[in-house]
């Protein structure tokens, strides 16, 4: 018994959630892998982590012979971006980690765990100095875990908008992953590395019968950009990045689907009609709301959607200080909770609610370089760093920075 395509699909499908959600910057498909960009090599590793505690939740009661494993390798490297192909010694580097990686294992450089260290929980297995393939000169490799699990068993892969780019170098974190299905040597997803997972659902839906799609929509939610409201068009990072933040605690809760950032901004500044929506991106539930910043107030709307009736299952409003920001997404997350009737371990609530500082202006640094990330050209590279200073000058172990 091999994984079946609807297998692979719905794997694929949840893990992208949790890639987006970590805002890999870009990501490009390469045979039966997957390459994923990221400014940062703590989101980097977080993201694998999060992708292999899903995938081996995902393998729990399956027999050997139809378990998905990935192996993950993550890197810090210099790059060349030319149109839709990454390259350089950053790639090459982090495809030979991916390789020595065990499957369901991360495997990190020396040069990205130098950028981590113990700071965040993570735990490492120092595996020495290895000559890897095509690379001059020894490379240390670390495996990685979460510390309180032991190794992680099982990855992902990350699929993805790579835009047409022009060249340009740049110091970024990289991570590939390849996919290892017992008894194939190799897998190939029949994907580009423009296509959005939400063209691979809906074309997977297409073909799946009235219980299939009953499968797909019942936990699933889709994050729609929240709109500007503010007098200052400048502050749409301010609205972009509360929305990035809901993506991301929702995608820590391993009950609900949720759709990827790129699935769900195509939307942005649109008029939608919600079970349109739903049928599109085969989700169950929407998300929608608004952000006005104005001094140091701001006020945040939201309300919950089911997409089959078009009824709202909760709407509230939100008017707090500018500094009680993080409190307001907690409470838009915990009510989506509640009105979906999820129960959620105590330790799965916490990482729900983790938060990496609460410093707002690190925080508000933060927003602007994930804006600014999304330009690629040295400039905007140049100007990101700027933000990453600012941050990390006001909160040293400000993780997202």
């Amino acid at each position: 018994m091999r994984p079946t395509s609807d297998s692979l699909v719905e794997v694929l499908w949840r893990t992208q959630a949790i890639d987006d959600a970590f805002r890999s910057r870009s990501q490009t498909c390469r045979g039966d892998g997957f390459l994923a960009e990221f400014a940062s090599v703590v989101e980097a590793v977080r993201c694998a982590l999060e992708i292999q505690q899903h995938v081996t939740q995902a393998n729990l009661g399956l027999p050997s012979e139809a378990r998905i494993e990935f192996r993950i390798g993550i890197n810090l490297g210099d790059v060349i971006m030319e149109g839709d192909d990454v390259y350089g010694d950053g790639v090459n580097v982090a495809a030979r980690l991916q390789e020595l990686a065990q499957p369901g294992g991360i495997c990190l450089s020396g040069a990205a765990r130098d950028q981590v260290r113990d700071r965040f929980g993570f735990s490492f297995s120092d595996r020495g100095n290895i000559q890897v393939k095509n690379i001059q000169g020894p490379v240390r490799l670390y495996d990685v875990s979460d510390g309180s699990t032991g190794d992680v068993q099982d990855p992902h892969r990350g699929l993805s908008l790579l835009g047409a780019f022009s060249r340009y170098t740049w110091l970024t974190s990289l991570v590939l992953i390849s996919i290892v299905l017992p008894g194939v040597a190799w897998w190939y997803w029949e994907a580009s590395g423009q296509r959005h997972a939400r063209d691979l659902e809906r074309q997977e839906q297409a073909k799946a019968g009235p219980n299939q799609q009953e499968v797909f929509s019942q936990a699933s939610i889709a994050v729609l950009p929240f709109d500007n409201l503010s007098d200052d068009p400048a502050q749409e990072y301010f609205a972009d990045g509360i929305t990035e933040d809901i993506i991301m605690a929702l995608s820590r809760i391993r009950s609900l689907a949720v759709i990827a950032r790129n699935s769900t901004f195509v939307y942005k500044g649109k008029a939608v009609n919600v079970q349109e929506i739903g049928r599109d991106l085969g989700v169950r539930y929407v998300l929608e709301g608004s952000v006005r910043r104005a001094d140091d107030r701001v006020r945040i709307l939201a309300q919950l959607i089911d997409t089959e009736t078009g009824s709202r299952l909760w709407a509230e409003r939100f008017d707090r200080e500018v500094s009680d920001v993080f409190a307001a997404q907690d409470e838009v997350t915990r009510n989506i909770v509640a009105a979906l009737h999820l129960e959620l371990p105590a330790a799965e609530l916490e990482r729900v609610k983790r938060k990496d500082t609460i410093v707002m202006q690190a925080y508000d640094y933060v927003l602007r370089r994930r804006d600014i990330s999304l330009h690629y050209s040295p400039e905007s590279q140049k100007r990101a760093k700027e933000m990453f200073n600012k941050a990390i000058e006001l909160d040293p172990n400000y993780a997202q920075a």
